[in-house]
């Protein structure tokens, strides 16, 4: 719980200084608070991405486990071995976008540098590899499927940046130079996160129907009487298809973080819309934060 209050309190921090910058009309300002955003954002990425593997490992294992006694030993082995295989690289594309995340957070953490000088003093070198260290992985994630949905059918289309004027120079030439390849990396972002959301749901129904809806279900079709916390039961397997629209928040977080990277870039973001993504953000920190509790 400790550490719980810890991240909300840096959380708490964070919203304020936001709240505080967005009064300005000042573009530095603006760039400085959609930087830590992005780095807020990548940060909590990774526990999602967890959390969603031990869905997929959860519900796979109740499949499996609900399948074995009508099965022989021989069949028995090959599907286990068939099941952990497709775990494994259900594995490879997770850690291919944990790692993905993580440079994007090096991207964000170089931009604040970049924001508040007016020479790139290296720094613009250290973002030009980072981009090339995206692009190089990016590929892999593009062409991976989660469970059978291509991650690629979740891409949106790119745009042409219109670059604004700015007074930093840097600035302008990294926007010039890379806001483009940014704008896609944080859509490969979003699509990924989209399709792990949709497999969460899937994952987290299975778990839902064998634990919850089928012992519900053959109570109440018994002979025998049902009972005593059977509607309790029934509330509970409700309340938990419920709590599945959590698991939209990465993906509706990355997305915010593309929308307002794309307004940065073209001088018209408002500090309504980034109000709007701190809030997105603060939620994701939030749920990563009570999925590392729950660990």
């Amino acid at each position: 719980m400790a550490s719980v209050a810890r991240v909300q309190g840096i959380v708490a921090v964070f919203v304020v200084a936001a709240l505080s910058a967005c009064s300005a009309v000042d573009k530095v300002d603006k760039a400085d608070n959609l930087a830590s955003a992005g780095i807020a954002f990548a940060d909590s990425v990774p526990a999602f991405i967890d959390e969603s593997f031990v869905l997929t490992v959860t519900a796979n294992s109740l499949v499996l486990k609900q399948a074995r006694d009508d099965l022989t030993e021989k069949v028995r082995i090959g599907r286990l071995q068939e099941n952990d295989q497709l775990l494994i690289e259900r594995l490879r594309i997770l850690r291919d976008l944990k790692r993905h995340a993580l440079l994007l957070r090096s991207y964000f953490v170089a931009l604040k540098a970049i924001t508040w000088t007016d020479a790139a003093s290296g720094i613009t070198d250290e973002t030009k590899n980072v981009v090339a260290r995206l692009g190089e992985l990016s590929p892999a994630i593009k062409g991976a499927s989660i469970d059978g949905a291509p991650i690629s059918d979740f891409i949106e289309p790119g745009v042409k940046l219109i670059v604004a004027v700015y007074q930093n120079a840097v600035l302008r030439r990294e926007l010039d130079e890379r806001g483009e390849a940014i704008e896609r990396e944080l859509a490969l972002q979003q699509a990924a996160l989209s399709a792990i959301r949709d497999q969460m749901i899937a994952d987290s129904d299975v778990q839902v129907e064998i634990e919850i809806r089928n012992p519900i279900f053959e109570a109440f079709v018994g002979s025998g009487s049902l009972p005593g916390n059977w509607n309790n039961q029934r509330v509970a397997a409700f309340k938990k298809s419920i709590e599945f629209e959590s698991y939209n928040i990465a993906a509706k977080a990355a997305g915010d973080l593309r929308k307002n990277w794309m307004a940065f870039a073209e001088n018209r973001l408002d500090e309504t819309v980034l109000l709007l993504l701190v809030q997105d953000v603060e939620a994701l920190v939030q749920l990563a934060a009570k999925i590392k509790a729950a660990e």
